[in-house]
């Protein structure tokens, strides 16, 4: 009996669900949301999930960034989706029948970071200013701090690829790959290498003024660096290897040139702080300072034998010249006696005698002037006197006895 009751209500419930109006929704009943997703404003983007809140109604965009979804009249939001993008959502798009919105959205990549830490291989320390680069831009590196931590920060999420390079002092580290991923910061750090640190010192014959001839090396110099000493080769260089990193005291000798020394405390000193490098050092030569004293001092005495011959040479034509101009006086012109100097006797003539008295060459006294006492005669003197009338004025001297010299007469 059971039975059959529970077949009759099945049938009856088959029966009913047959002639039942059925309820769904026509295509006059349906609206459309289109639209377009780029990365930023310009870029278009394939691959994002647009998918309805709340309905189980989802489409991806194509190469083109476009997308178009069917759904029935009413107010949505709108849910954008993509790996390594930040998620984006469209609110309150109402959509009405047979009309299609149009909506528009942009996406940005998700940010994420790198974080580390540069250290020295050997010793474990931090490794300051050791640069980190990150991408191919110009501006795609950061620099490690005091203790050798660095860190990038806000940068897309994606693969990179780290290197580490330094100034010198370590060799560089090998390339490492990087995914950062959205919201995170990936770590990752590194151990340089230390290149060890060298000083090649170049020895040059340095002339007299310790400039270096880059054509002249010295081989067989003696160059001491602290307490370690080397010999320069034939290109004029000594190579010191594994040294630390600081200043050295550094002494260069040889034969025939001037010591050379520079104090670790003077500014000229070899200082291995930012690395290796090269010392280049030029000897002064004590042959060519001497050739300098003396092409100097030659220098210095030509002037001067050129003075002394110039003043010679001045003085013996002026005395020429005076010579000259004194045969010119006394010479006679053509056709003329030579003549004679004022008061010389005239050829043939006696030779002048001794000065006589006035009364000697006259046979009288000198005549008086008013007033003249006339002086005590010398015992044995007589002086004639003067004619009469001629004692003072007009009175006329008597000439001279044929054969004597004339003397004019005495001025009183």
């Amino acid at each position: 009996m059971n039975k059959k009751i529970i077949v009759i209500f099945a049938l009856f419930f088959v029966l009913s669900a047959l002639f039942l109006p059925v309820a769904t929704v026509s295509a006059d009943e349906t609206g459309w949301i289109a639209g377009t997703v780029n990365e930023g404003y310009l870029t278009p983007l394939q691959g994002v999930t647009v998918s309805v809140v709340g309905k189980s109604v989802t489409t991806t965009t194509d190469a083109n960034g476009k997308f178009n979804v069917s759904i029935a009249p009413g107010t949505y939001d709108l849910k954008f989706t993509k790996l390594n993008y930040v998620d984006y959502t469209k609110t309150g798009i109402t959509v009405t029948v047979n009309k299609t919105v149009t909506v528009s959205a942009s996406m940005s990549k998700a940010k994420g970071g790198i974080h580390g830490k540069v250290t020295d291989k050997s010793t474990s320390k931090g490794i300051y200013m050791a640069t980190v680069t990150y991408g191919k831009g110009i501006l795609d590196y950061t620099f490690t701090d005091n203790d050798g931590t660095y860190k990038v920060d806000g940068i897309d999420v994606g693969i990179y690829y780290l290197n580490v390079t330094t100034l010198g002092d370590y060799k560089p580290s090998a390339t490492t790959k990087v995914t950062v991923t959205a919201n995170t910061n990936t770590t990752q750090n590194f151990q340089l290498e230390a290149i060890p640190v060298y000083l090649l010192v170049k020895v040059y014959d340095g002339g007299i003024l310790g400039l270096p001839d880059y054509t002249k090396p010295l081989q067989g110099a003696t160059v001491t660096l602290d307490t370690t000493t080397l010999t320069t080769d034939a290109k004029g260089e000594a190579n010191f290897t594994n040294l630390q990193k600081r200043k050295y005291n550094v002494t260069i000798t040889k034969s025939g040139f001037d010591k050379f020394t520079a104090a670790s405390t003077t500014s000229n000193a070899p200082d291995m702080a930012l690395g290796s490098q090269t010392y280049t050092v030029g000897l002064i030569s004590k042959k060519a300072t001497n050739n300098l004293f003396g092409a100097a001092l030659l220098c210095l005495l030509i002037p001067i034998i050129i003075v002394v011959v110039v003043v010679v040479v001045i003085i013996v034509v002026i005395i020429m010249l005076r010579k000259k101009k004194a045969k010119a006086q006394v010479a006679p012109a053509p056709g003329m006696a030579p003549q004679q100097p004022y008061g010389a006797p005239p050829p043939g003539a006696a030779p002048p005698q001794q000065p006589q008295t006035y009364e000697q060459m006259y046979g009288t006294p000198p005549p008086q002037q008013p007033g003249y006492s006339q002086p005590p005669q010398q015992p044995g003197y007589s002086q004639p006197p003067a004619p009469p009338g001629q004692q003072y004025q007009g009175y006329q001297q008597p000439p001279a006895p044929p054969g004597q010299y004339q003397q004019p007469p005495p001025q009183y």
